[in-house]
């Protein structure tokens, strides 16, 4: 990644990436509060082109914080407008909210641009959280990254894999991934829990990966069935509550459960808000 510097104008901030003196500038519109790193992932063929609002190309940045386009990564420096949406309206992003621009190549992803919002103190961290999404989304065949990269992975706070908290229903179809109705949504191997059309709850069975799963930065067979042994890298584990009918692990201030049940040990992973993570506590 190469660096971008900001503006030193409120509203606007110059984009050498993207938005170029040949096209129109961009409106980056982010959720209200949004704090934390974003990507553009430029010249994606499966997705749609970035719509136009006023003269601009607009920019909505998902609660996941990453938008995939079909639109062409250009050279060129022109202005572009950042916001937080507001219940409908719209916030200009304050200069010392903008921490760090950059863009280059991810992996496998021809063209990435990231924009951090928030803290710069906690610009590594937030870099950091990123970059691993970016790793499941730009594995695969042709990345040069080693091939447990395509594993998803559980991250708490986040989700797992492309599967993320905060993601609403049209977040989730637009993931190209089958979707079953039922009392927890079923998108691809995935199961999740929507309240008021936002992800609160992603579970995976680590039977349904085939590959596998990261947890942790460990890499996690699909046959492993230790709930300790797979939990291990995460961060605020609790002891394993069993039952004659299962064992269960609870991590990361509540967020992340790990559970195996049955008599033929089905391991399920689960990551959940904090907010619902405070009410479960970690025992």
């Amino acid at each position: 990644m190469r660096s971008r510097s900001w503006s030193v104008l409120l509203l606007l901030a110059p984009l050498s990436a993207g938005c170029s003196p040949e096209r129109k500038p961009c409106k980056i519109v982010f959720p209200d509060g949004f704090e934390g790193a974003a990507a553009i992932v430029w010249e994606v063929r499966t997705a749609p082109p970035l719509p136009t609002e006023g003269g601009m190309l607009l920019i909505e940045v998902p609660s996941s914080g990453i938008v995939e386009t079909s639109s062409p990564l250009q050279d060129g420096t022109i202005k572009d407008e950042l916001w937080w949406r507001k219940a409908g309206a719209l916030a200009p992003i304050p200069e010392d909210k903008r921490a760090d621009r950059t863009t280059g190549a991810h992996r496998s992803c021809g063209s990435v641009e990231e924009i951090v919002i928030g803290d710069k103190a906690r610009l590594a961290t937030m870099k950091s959280v990123l970059d691993a999404r970016l790793d499941v989304i730009c594995g695969g065949p042709g990345s040069p990254g080693p091939p447990e990269w395509t594993m998803p992975a559980v991250d708490p706070g986040v989700g797992i894999g492309r599967v993320h908290l905060g993601m609403t229903r049209a977040d989730l179809e637009k993931l190209g991934l089958p979707i079953k109705d039922g009392p927890m949504l079923g998108v691809g191997s995935y199961r999740v829990v929507l309240e008021a059309d936002h992800v609160v709850i992603v579970e995976i069975s680590l039977a349904s990966m085939v590959d596998g799963v990261r947890v942790g930065g460990e890499l996690v067979p699909t046959g492993e069935k230790d709930v300790e042994r797979i939990a291990k890298s995460l961060p605020g584990c609790g002891k394993v509550e069993a039952t004659p009918d299962d064992k269960t692990i609870t991590c990361a201030d509540g967020t992340v459960r790990v559970k195996a049940t049955g008599p033929q040990v089905v391991v399920t992973i689960g990551v959940t808000t904090k907010e619902l993570g405070a009410k479960a506590g970690v025992k």
